[in-house]
């Protein structure tokens, strides 16, 4: 069930031939990505940590304007950034994330990018939407896989069955 869609990247949790559930990432049907618990828990983590510095970076010139000209400021959060420790990777997964402040709104943004590819820009909004989806995906997975057991092994209900019992729940769900 995809989750947490933004700009083309979602989340997703589907089960295998033996009914356990995986996690994947998804930017395209080409581009499916398994993630562990542990990777889609970074994930969520990386994403909030990147819009968080965008945020604070953008604080930063609206504050600094005021003292400096808008140039002395942009030099400022470059310094700053420069002299930040690298973070916001997910190398194992070629991922990229990249804080920004727009130029003529400075408003903060994420870039997100695949393999050095730009895949997606996204906003505070966007960021709680997506995030909220992956911890809800991490937690259907759980849910779902202890659920279909139940349905084989207490209700004694085929594999099949069972599974499809499991899919269908989406349409009894509130907020899904």
């Amino acid at each position: 069930m995809p989750s947490g869609e933004i700009d083309g990247v979602w989340i997703n949790s589907e089960p295998d031939d033996e009914g356990r559930y995986h996690l994947y990432l998804e930017l395209s049907a080409d581009d499916v990505i398994p993630l562990s618990e542990d990777d889609a828990w970074g994930w969520v983590r990386e994403c909030q940590e990147a819009m968080m510095v965008a945020e604070y970076d953008a604080a930063v010139l609206k504050q600094m304007t005021k003292v400096v000209n808008q140039s002395a400021a942009v030099e400022l959060v470059r310094d700053l950034r420069a002299d930040r420790p690298e973070f916001f990777t997910m190398k194992h997964l070629n991922f990229e994330m990249v804080p920004g402040v727009s130029a003529s709104t400075g408003k903060p943004f994420i870039h997100l990018k695949r393999k050095g590819e730009l895949v997606g820009q996204w906003e505070r909004s966007d960021i709680d939407r997506h995030t909220l989806g992956v911890i809800g995906a991490i937690m259907n997975r759980r849910l779902d896989e202890q659920y279909r057991r139940h349905l084989e092994g207490n209700v004694q209900i085929d594999r099949g069955t069972a599974g499809a019992v499991v899919m269908d729940l989406i349409n009894y769900r509130e907020n899904a």
